[in-house]
């Protein structure tokens, strides 16, 4: 068993979130000198256009009422220019390169099998009334993308498992409250290594952690001490009823 302490609280142990898979999608154009242009297909023109669709996306699958507001998609970043390494220097050249860097968060109802059907089926219809519009996918992206490569499957573990149970049983002893477990706002949002750990190979998880925080624009992440106490105690109580 194991309890995996993400930054979440002293008050929460999340039983379930969601999943994640991230991709890019490459458009390609044709290159040209700007004083012959009309021969060129801007690859970055025709990439807001597939953006513009894939943010009016809907993915299909199941929901999950305990995971609302998924599916999700972010197009995270973009960029664009001469070649497959994106040459950017000279704006006077029609560029043939975009990629876009694609991150979505789903529920069970969904894979990165179907998600990325969906996707071809937007980039197709885009393409159906452009005959200029060129596309690839990548996935897994390629290391140097850092972008992460491997599937977080979403996780649901049973609430009444004994390692949330006993997890629970601490929380309460420690803090002398019920902490609150389940699906929780937003850190059900969030793909965490309870999917390698549950999903990937087995293992019953959850997730509970002291409270963290970070200022806009600074690099400092900080946690308090007095959640870093009560975790040691809660995690030392777990430690000792599972071990017994």
């Amino acid at each position: 068993m194991a309890i995996v302490p993400e930054p979440y609280s002293t008050q929460n142990i999340i039983t379930k979130h969601t999943g994640v898979v991230e991709f890019l999608v490459h458009v390609i154009g044709r290159s040209a000198h700007i004083s012959r242009m009309e021969h060129g297909v801007n690859a970055i023109g025709r990439a807001a256009r597939a953006v513009q669709a894939l943010e009016r996306l809907h993915l299909r699958g199941e929901r999950d009422p305990d995971l609302p507001g998924l599916s999700r998609l972010c197009v995270g970043s973009i960029v664009g220019g001469r070649g497959r390494q994106w040459e950017l220097r000279g704006p006077n050249i029609v560029p043939d390169f975009c990629s876009v860097f694609i991150d979505v968060r789903f529920p069970a109802g969904l894979t990165p099998e179907s998600i990325l059907a969906d996707v071809r089926g937007t980039l197709d219809a885009v393409g159906a009334s452009d005959p200029d519009f060129r596309y690839e996918i990548e996935w897994p992206a390629r290391p140097e993308r850092r972008c992460m490569r491997e599937v977080m499957t979403p996780l649901s573990m049973p609430t009444d498992h004994p390692i949330v149970q006993t997890l629970a049983a601490n929380v309460r002893a420690v803090r002398g409250v019920d902490p609150t477990i389940g699906a929780v706002a937003p850190y059900r949002n969030a793909g965490n290594d309870t999917s390698h750990l549950y999903g990937a190979a087995g293992i019953p998880c959850c997730l509970y952690g002291p409270g963290g925080g970070f200022d806009a624009g600074r690099d400092d992440r900080w946690t308090a001490v007095e959640q870093i106490i009560t975790c040691t105690r809660v995690f030392g109580g777990v430690i000792a009823d599972i071990c017994a």
